[in-house]
């Protein structure tokens, strides 16, 4: 591929790179488009369980902003429930 006579970098630099492209183009998997908002992404849950976790979301935001345990209590709780459910 390189020979150590040839001084010229900018030869050596093209070489290189287009063996790398090469390679890349033959084992780099393409990847599609992902949407995390796509309507197959947010229905496979039960809707008991998203209405569970949004619940569990309201009560983290809650105990975040007022470090009340009984509101932690009731946020592990319901963690727990969306675990137990998932």
């Amino acid at each position: 591929m390189l020979h150590q006579r040839d001084n010229n970098v900018e030869a050596m630099w093209q070489l290189f790179k287009s063996e790398l492209e090469v390679k890349i183009d033959e084992n780099v998997p393409i990847a599609n488009n992902f949407n995390p908002k796509k309507e197959s992404w947010t229905r496979p849950l039960d809707i008991i369980v998203r209405q569970k976790l949004s619940d569990k979301h309201h009560l983290w935001k809650s105990y975040r902003s007022t470090c009340d345990p009984t509101v932690f209590k009731q946020y592990k709780s319901v963690w727990n429930a969306v675990c137990k459910d998932i």
